[in-house]
């Protein structure tokens, strides 16, 4: 800056150096998200709580994380995010349901919301509007997570999950099968970790919506 001596340019230096530093100290000791802010918040909509995940890291485990630890580490993949969010819309007076879509190498789940036409996607928490639009049917949502990944889809499922336990709820495959589980069978977190997740990646990051 013209006329600006060198004993104000050093201090001025100083003042950016410690306005980095206590801006990046604001950041890492900011709260982390709890389970019982988002119980509470009485304005949670699909989308705002799609929101509240935008700053959310995406890291593919094996297991899907309890609800408490995927807020506390502020880092997951689709599974933990579909799962929670469903549970939480679900005692806001939505009714979610959970889909699973499986593609050539990859596995993805998202939770769709009936009364919003939409769904939540862990992949599209930052986009200025998160829920995701469809008609509802397992074959449009398929279609549009499909797409995202650039490819096609073989099969999509509707599923529940219930402390730790996944059961498949009926399945709709691309040439036109469709079952629905007359006695759906419970399939835990681990089992399914050793057989589908074993050599299928989960949630690559995909955002051509």
């Amino acid at each position: 800056m013209p006329g600006m001596s060198d004993n104000a340019k050093i201090t001025r230096s100083i003042l950016t150096l410690a306005l980095l530093f206590i801006t990046a100290v604001t950041a890492v000791a900011a709260p982390a998200l709890t389970l019982e802010e988002l119980q509470r918040d009485a304005t949670l909509t699909p989308e705002r709580l799609a929101a509240r995940f935008a700053n959310f890291k995406f890291e593919l485990r094996a297991e899907v994380q309890a609800p408490r630890q995927f807020l506390a580490r502020g880092a997951g993949d689709c599974d933990d995010f579909a799962t929670l969010a469903a549970d939480l819309l679900r005692a806001k007076g939505y009714t979610p349901h959970l889909i699973e879509i499986r593609m050539p190498g990859y596995l993805h789940a998202v939770c769709y919301i009936e009364e919003t036409r939409s769904y939540l996607d862990f992949n599209v928490r930052a986009a200025s509007r998160p829920a995701v639009p469809c008609n509802g049917s397992l074959t449009d949502i398929a279609r549009k997570v499909a797409r995202s990944f650039n490819t096609e889809w073989t099969a999509v499922s509707e599923f529940s999950w219930r402390n730790g336990d996944e059961r498949t709820l009926q399945t709709v495959h691309r040439n036109g099968q469709h079952t629905v589980a007359a006695n759906a069978i419970p399939a835990s977190a681990a089992a399914r970790a050793a057989t589908a997740r074993a050599a299928i990646p989960v949630c690559r990051v995909a955002t051509n919506y």
